[in-house]
Protein backbone atom coordinates (compact mmCIF):
# COMPACT_ATOMS: atom_id res chain seq x y z
CA UNK A 1 0.00 0.00 0.00
CA UNK A 2 3.36 2.10 0.69
CA UNK A 3 4.34 1.60 -2.78
CA UNK A 4 0.97 2.95 -4.32
CA UNK A 5 0.81 6.33 -1.87
CA UNK A 6 4.74 6.66 -3.11
CA UNK A 7 3.37 6.10 -7.07
CA UNK A 8 0.85 7.76 -6.38
CA UNK A 9 2.51 11.30 -5.33
CA UNK A 10 5.46 11.02 -7.74
CA UNK A 11 3.36 10.84 -11.01
CA UNK A 12 1.57 13.63 -9.57
CA UNK A 13 4.52 16.11 -9.16
CA UNK A 14 5.96 14.58 -12.36
CA UNK A 15 3.10 16.15 -14.35
CA UNK A 16 3.12 19.25 -12.80
CA UNK A 17 6.65 19.54 -13.13
CA UNK A 18 6.62 18.72 -17.03
CA UNK A 19 3.49 20.62 -17.69
CA UNK A 20 5.67 24.05 -16.13
CA UNK A 21 8.64 22.87 -18.92
CA UNK A 22 5.74 23.53 -21.76
CA UNK A 23 6.30 27.75 -21.24
CA UNK A 24 7.98 28.37 -24.16
CA UNK A 25 8.77 31.62 -26.20
CA UNK A 26 5.43 30.65 -28.85
CA UNK A 27 3.37 31.10 -26.18
CA UNK A 28 0.62 33.73 -26.96
CA UNK A 29 0.86 36.05 -23.72
CA UNK A 30 4.81 35.60 -23.92
CA UNK A 31 4.95 36.98 -27.40
CA UNK A 32 2.80 40.01 -25.93
CA UNK A 33 5.08 40.45 -23.48
CA UNK A 34 8.17 40.44 -26.23
CA UNK A 35 6.68 43.02 -28.18
CA UNK A 36 6.09 45.28 -25.36
CA UNK A 37 9.35 45.51 -24.49
CA UNK A 38 12.14 48.08 -25.30
CA UNK A 39 15.75 46.34 -26.14
CA UNK A 40 17.45 46.75 -22.90
CA UNK A 41 14.28 45.14 -21.36
CA UNK A 42 14.67 42.58 -23.90
CA UNK A 43 18.23 42.34 -22.72
CA UNK A 44 17.81 42.45 -19.39
CA UNK A 45 15.00 40.04 -19.72
CA UNK A 46 17.53 37.76 -21.99
CA UNK A 47 20.41 38.17 -18.88
CA UNK A 48 18.30 37.07 -16.20
CA UNK A 49 16.48 34.05 -18.20
CA UNK A 50 20.02 32.77 -18.84
CA UNK A 51 20.59 32.88 -15.20
CA UNK A 52 17.40 31.01 -14.42
CA UNK A 53 18.85 28.58 -17.15
CA UNK A 54 22.15 27.69 -15.15
CA UNK A 55 20.13 27.82 -11.72
CA UNK A 56 18.07 25.13 -12.78
CA UNK A 57 20.59 23.30 -14.41
CA UNK A 58 22.24 23.42 -10.75
CA UNK A 59 19.44 22.15 -9.23
CA UNK A 60 18.94 19.38 -11.67
CA UNK A 61 22.85 18.04 -11.07
CA UNK A 62 22.34 18.36 -7.19
CA UNK A 63 19.39 16.59 -7.68
CA UNK A 64 20.20 13.90 -9.27
CA UNK A 65 23.34 13.08 -7.25
CA UNK A 66 21.07 13.23 -4.08
CA UNK A 67 18.30 10.94 -5.34
CA UNK A 68 20.80 8.78 -6.83
CA UNK A 69 22.66 7.96 -3.37
CA UNK A 70 19.01 7.65 -2.02
CA UNK A 71 18.32 5.11 -4.37
CA UNK A 72 21.66 3.39 -3.67
CA UNK A 73 20.50 3.11 0.33
CA UNK A 74 16.82 1.92 -0.41
CA UNK A 75 18.40 -0.84 -2.26
CA UNK A 76 19.36 -2.64 1.05
CA UNK A 77 16.25 -2.15 2.06
CA UNK A 78 14.30 -4.20 -0.34
CA UNK A 79 12.22 -1.98 -1.72
CA UNK A 80 10.86 -3.11 -4.88
CA UNK A 81 12.21 -1.51 -8.18
CA UNK A 82 8.46 0.59 -8.75
CA UNK A 83 9.07 1.36 -5.06
CA UNK A 84 12.54 2.72 -5.86
CA UNK A 85 11.63 4.85 -9.38
CA UNK A 86 8.80 6.68 -7.30
CA UNK A 87 11.03 7.76 -4.32
CA UNK A 88 13.65 8.58 -7.42
CA UNK A 89 11.20 11.02 -9.11
CA UNK A 90 9.58 12.54 -5.73
CA UNK A 91 13.39 13.08 -4.17
CA UNK A 92 14.77 14.61 -7.64
CA UNK A 93 11.39 17.07 -8.41
CA UNK A 94 11.43 18.23 -4.63
CA UNK A 95 15.65 18.72 -4.48
CA UNK A 96 14.99 20.70 -7.56
CA UNK A 97 12.67 22.58 -6.41
CA UNK A 98 14.07 23.50 -3.51
CA UNK A 99 17.55 24.17 -4.62
CA UNK A 100 16.22 26.76 -7.28
CA UNK A 101 13.77 28.39 -4.73
CA UNK A 102 16.69 29.17 -2.32
CA UNK A 103 19.70 29.63 -4.47
CA UNK A 104 20.21 33.66 -5.01
CA UNK A 105 19.11 35.33 -7.90
CA UNK A 106 20.64 38.43 -9.39
CA UNK A 107 17.30 40.25 -10.48
CA UNK A 108 13.85 40.24 -10.93
CA UNK A 109 12.36 41.25 -14.13
CA UNK A 110 9.07 42.69 -12.87
CA UNK A 111 11.36 45.11 -11.21
CA UNK A 112 12.47 46.45 -15.08
CA UNK A 113 8.84 46.64 -16.16
CA UNK A 114 7.72 50.28 -16.59
CA UNK A 115 4.39 50.37 -18.06
CA UNK A 116 0.59 49.35 -16.39
CA UNK A 117 0.31 47.38 -19.72
CA UNK A 118 3.34 45.41 -19.19
CA UNK A 119 3.12 44.50 -15.67
CA UNK A 120 -0.60 43.52 -16.55
CA UNK A 121 0.61 41.07 -19.60
CA UNK A 122 3.25 39.90 -16.90
CA UNK A 123 0.45 38.64 -14.82
CA UNK A 124 -1.60 37.12 -17.33
CA UNK A 125 1.78 34.72 -17.82
CA UNK A 126 1.87 34.43 -14.15
CA UNK A 127 -1.46 33.39 -14.43
CA UNK A 128 -0.98 30.88 -17.29
CA UNK A 129 1.60 29.31 -15.09
CA UNK A 130 -0.34 28.71 -12.52
CA UNK A 131 -3.46 27.54 -14.72
CA UNK A 132 -0.29 24.85 -16.25
CA UNK A 133 0.64 24.29 -12.44
CA UNK A 134 -2.99 23.05 -12.20
CA UNK A 135 -3.28 21.10 -15.42
CA UNK A 136 -0.57 19.31 -14.85
CA UNK A 137 -1.57 18.34 -11.23
CA UNK A 138 -5.00 16.79 -12.48
CA UNK A 139 -3.32 15.25 -15.49
CA UNK A 140 -1.14 13.56 -13.15
CA UNK A 141 -4.40 12.71 -11.08
CA UNK A 142 -6.15 11.09 -14.11
CA UNK A 143 -3.02 9.03 -15.07
CA UNK A 144 -2.86 7.69 -12.04
CA UNK A 145 -6.40 6.48 -11.47
CA UNK A 146 -6.11 5.02 -14.82
CA UNK A 147 -2.79 3.56 -13.89
CA UNK A 148 -4.44 2.45 -10.39
CA UNK A 149 -7.52 0.35 -12.33
CA UNK A 150 -4.81 -2.12 -14.29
Amino acid sequence: MVCVKICMISVIMACVFLSLMTINPSNNIYKKLIELLDENQKKILDKITEERKGIFYVSLSIGLCLSILLIYGLSSRKYTPKTQVCVFIISLITIISLVYTVYPKSDQFVRHLSTDEQRNVWGSLKKDIKLKKMVGGLIGLFIYSIMNTL
